[in-house]
């Protein structure tokens, strides 16, 4: 019975008779984006109906039974009722969208497209949501203020994600009524590889992508790094292991090959995802190693740097990679 009533939601077949009409197919929407009146949709609520069905019941009550108190209470609600679409329309009409935001993330993470909403007027507006399809999260916008909502997209590829269509919507003040909009700045958030869980160790002074153990020197302590099978136990730091549990090896850097090369061409035996995985284990690696390395793709090759800078670049070059 419960699934029955489910599929009846008035709410959602509204919702869905309606997108032709409310925006839904409209070019992308340039920033500041302002909310006027004749972009918001308003539909009652599953909760809306109920309460007509109950003013319905009063008002045959009180005329049947000529009990005045109940009519004035049912002329009470229905005043109620009558109002709460103007407060639901006003709860977003006037916003505006004044930024987007959506940091890089990697494969198989949520992308959050960040939402600047700006409130120009002196009250407040409480309840506003940012939904797409089954996600929502929701925002309080004080007067004269501003405020973040995000829209989560799961990522299903690498490269770039555009913004989907996604609404605003309200249920203020009472639930009776359902207002949205729909937004859609041409805003897009990039997607990097995801990073192999169980890469070989950084290629140090030989070819990129042998998957050969690297090459330590004795000249420069370089830091600890996580355990890999096939260390030498001489390396280990077994000081460090007794005071925390934890697996680590010793590293040093060899003056003669302090600068790393890590070329795609060079990585055998994998497929195009696998290969772009695994070099941007090795970016991540090595810029966590705070060394000096490149990358070289078949069109494409960046560095020899380090730093923040040159690891998103490296990152994005990966992100963006078509053969």
């Amino acid at each position: 019975m419960l699934s029955t009533l489910r599929k009846l939601d008035w709410l959602e077949w509204s919702y869905t008779m309606l997108q032709k009409f409310s925006g839904a197919h409209r070019a992308p929407q340039a920033l500041p984006l302002e909310l006027d009146r004749k972009r918001i949709y308003i539909v009652p609520t599953r909760f809306g109906f109920f309460f007509a069905l109950v003013l319905l019941v009063l008002l045959l009550g009180g005329l049947n039974y000529n009990n005045n108190m109940a009519l004035l209470y049912t002329f009470l609600l229905a005043a109620v009722a009558l109002l709460s679409p103007l407060y639901t329309v006003r709860n977003l009409s006037g916003l505006r969208v004044v930024q987007v935001v959506a940091p890089p993330v990697f494969y198989g993470e949520v992308a959050r497209f960040i939402l600047t909403l700006q409130n120009p007027s002196s009250s407040p507006r409480p309840m506003v949501w940012a939904r797409d399809k089954q996600d929502a999260t929701f925002t309080d916008i004080e007067a004269n203020g501003r405020s973040d909502v995000s829209v989560e997209v799961a990522t299903r590829r690498r490269g770039w994600l555009d913004m989907p269509r996604s609404r605003l919507t309200t249920t203020y003040p009472v639930g009776l009524f359902y207002a949205w909009t729909w937004v859609h700045p041409p805003y897009r958030c990039l997607v990097y590889p995801k990073p192999e869980v169980d890469a070989p160790p950084l290629p140090m002074g030989g070819q990129a992508g042998t998957g050969q153990p690297e090459r330590r020197g004795d000249e420069e302590w370089a830091g600890l790094r996580d355990y890999q099978p096939g260390d030498p136990s001489r390396l280990i730091a077994w000081k460090v292991v007794a005071r925390t549990d934890q697996m680590v090896t010793k590293t040093f850097a060899d003056h003669r090959s302090q600068e790393l090369h890590l070329d795609y061409s060079q990585i055998d035996g994998l497929d195009l995802e696998r290969r772009l995985s695994r070099l941007t284990r090795w970016v991540l690696d090595a810029d966590k190693a705070r060394l000096r390395y490149s990358l070289k793709l078949p069109n494409q090759q960046v560095g020899p740097d380090s730093g923040e800078l040159h690891k998103h670049q490296c990152l994005r070059a990966l992100a963006e990679y078509q053969p």
